[in-house]
């Protein structure tokens, strides 16, 4: 007999175990005591997201308070209602509507440099890797082509950002928020804040900047984005954050799958190689690839569940909800769920080829509705490119013995270890 856990601080140790016990049990949806959300009804019924999906009495942003100190006030993750909507349309057209194909040279710049500076057989964080790729190309995307020395200092800002502190109890737990300058962690990341800031704020002043916050500064210049400097600031950091760590992440975990299937990873090879033009693979002729990702993504959401908060008391699913009560769409159960994936705890690269009508409430790993990841395209275009460009160019190789366990990194579900990987000869 397995053993039974309940309690919120288990889930906020290990999501992943905590929610295969629920799987076994057969539970998707339950109820549960949550730090800092308090109590909170689970699902990955599709049934019962489809009806808090459609609920109008449960709104997002809210339930992310936490979020509040890293990304601001103003950022697309917490705002709710008219203003979400109002800041959403600045920032779709970059990342979501509008051409993705215009960032493919950046992202294939920065692969192929990260590539060539990798030395065959010496083992490397599959994450830490991909990290570096995806926050080169991030900074470049939202701030154009910098001077190397500027471009240098963004990078550095963004890793002390995040590096602040190592344990997500102090974004939870309003007791370890304290002060004490650069001998606490609170006081480390409110440095760290204030100085990545700092720079955006520069580059707000800056003439002839250029990438998306050009954009936006031409827009508002126009008088077509009425945003603040603060507003614009807290839209950065959002992409700073989500645009790079998350992808990074989920890139983790598909190193982690498909290097445990080596036909899996001969198919995507011939479909690289296939699909190559002077060197450089076509993202739009990478199915499989595409597919491979995605199933990975089901397996190993990085971030396990959304959050919805109830501004009225209703009912979902035939669960009544409390005003005030937390309702959290889970991405882990809803993703595992037998009732709709066959083999569901199994890696299967193609199962994503012929996609079904009915997994719409069952995979939502960048979200549902109107909070869908405003760089949902962008970001799967990009890791089918960063891909395309580590596979295409070498063979892989897991490089540890132990296959990566599942660690919170801050908000995220991550391979620890990154996994290690490295070059064949």
């Amino acid at each position: 007999m397995f053993k039974r856990i309940r309690t919120g601080l288990d889930w906020l140790r290990s999501p992943y175990a905590f929610l295969d016990q629920a799987l076994e049990r057969g539970e998707l949806s339950f109820r549960l005591d949550l730090p800092v959300l308090g109590r909170s009804l689970v699902s990955g019924d599709p049934a019962v997201i489809a009806d808090i999906t459609r609920n109008k009495q449960l709104i997002g942003g809210r339930g992310t308070q936490a979020l509040r100190p890293v990304v601001g006030e103003h950022s697309l993750i917490v705002l709710e209602g008219a203003e979400h909507e109002r800041q959403r349309s600045l920032l779709l057209p970059h990342f979501f509507t509008g051409d993705m194909r215009a960032h493919d040279g950046v992202t294939r710049k920065w692969v192929q440099r990260a590539m060539q500076a990798q030395p065959r057989q010496a083992p490397f964080s599959g994450m830490a890797f991909t990290a570096d790729i995806t926050l080169n190309i991030i900074i470049e995307v939202l701030f154009g082509t910098l001077a190397p020395a500027a471009h240098e200092r963004g990078v550095l800002l963004v890793r002390n950002w995040l590096a602040s502190f190592s344990s997500p109890a102090v974004l939870f737990l309003k007791p370890l928020q304290l002060n004490l300058g650069r001998h606490s962690a609170w006081g480390r990341f409110l440095g760290n804040r204030q100085a990545l800031h700092h720079f955006i704020g520069e580059l707000i002043a800056a003439p002839g900047t250029a990438g998306v916050l050009g954009d936006i500064l031409a827009q508002r210049r126009a008088g077509a984005a009425p945003a603040s400097d603060a507003e614009i600031i807290s839209q950065m950091i959002t992409f700073l954050m989500f645009g790079h760590d998350t992808s990074a992440a989920a890139m983790g975990w598909f190193y982690h799958h498909l290097l445990q299937d080596d036909a899996a990873q001969a198919e995507l090879r011939a479909e690289i190689n296939a699909a190559s033009v002077d060197g450089a693979p076509d993202p739009d002729r990478l199915p499989l690839l595409r597919s491979a990702i995605l199933e990975s993504m089901r397996l190993s959401p990085v971030v396990v569940h959304l959050t919805r908060h109830a501004v009225a008391a209703t009912e979902v699913g035939g669960f009544a909800v409390a005003r005030g009560e937390r309702v959290l769409p889970c991405m882990y159960l809803a993703q595992r769920n037998p009732a709709v994936f066959e083999q569901p705890g199994r890696y299967l690269a193609r199962r994503f080829l012929i996609p079904a009508a009915d997994w719409r409430y069952a995979f939502f790993p960048f979200g549902l509705g109107n909070r869908l990841c405003a760089g949902m395209p962008f970001a799967l275009r990009q890791m089918v490119l960063i891909g395309a460009g580590m596979l295409g160019a070498s063979k892989l190789e897991l490089a540890g013995a132990r296959l990566a366990e599942p660690v919170r990194n801050m908000v995220l579900i991550v391979p620890s270890g990154g996994p290690l990987l490295r070059l064949a000869a």
